[in-house]
């Protein structure tokens, strides 16, 4: 070979690699931001939609992409919900059969429930229930105890029920009354002898 046909050579196999890094770093840092979980730093938004044929609300919890705002991410699940190509519609509010004609009522910051975030006992009275039903509600940043219980409230009585579990007789689903509040009584250490 001569020295023009191996410097050629090189050129091209350097341009080969040059293109096929390029290429393997986009694919790689795409699969990886699409297919990533999200991190618990990530900032997320509380989402409320209404539709004129259902009762209650529709809640979803949404990442909130960077650079962009709780209303944005609202919005963007709003479009997939009342659009016909996206495949997580039934992910966010999953009621197969009903018109696309939601609603977005609300877009705010998420709450952040975390171990250390404060828990008050709430008691519920139900006709239709023997005894009361107790709850360990968390209290957030922002809400009073009475607050926090009544939240549950709306889930209890077949409501949207953002982020709680209804244990106490689901099959009840109205006629919930708030009927005690009562602080957690927080383990003391064992005295030392």
């Amino acid at each position: 070979m001569t020295r023009p046909e191996v410097s050629r050579v090189f050129r091209n196999g350097f341009r080969f690699l040059g293109v096929t890094l390029a290429f393997a770093l986009i694919v790689f840092s795409t699969a990886r931001a699409i297919g990533s979980p999200s991190t618990k730093d990530e900032p997320m938004a509380d989402c409320s939609f209404s539709h004129p044929q259902l009762p209650g609300v529709c809640s979803a919890t949404v990442p909130i992409p960077s650079h962009s705002t709780p209303l944005h991410a609202c919005e963007a699940v709003l479009r997939c919900i009342n659009g016909s190509a996206c495949a997580d519609a039934q992910k966010y509010c999953p009621n197969p059969g009903v018109s696309k004609d939601w609603k977005l009522l609300s877009a705010k910051p998420a709450t952040i429930i975390t171990a250390s975030t404060p828990r008050v006992n709430c008691g519920y009275s139900n006709p239709g229930y023997s005894g009361w039903c107790v709850l360990m509600v968390p209290v957030p940043q922002g809400m009073t105890p009475l607050s926090a219980c009544e939240a549950v409230l709306p889930c209890m009585n077949g409501g949207a029920c953002p982020g709680y579990v209804h244990s106490c007789g689901p099959e009840i689903r109205s006629g919930w009354k708030l009927a005690q509040i009562q602080p957690v009584k927080t383990p003391q250490p064992t005295p030392r002898h």
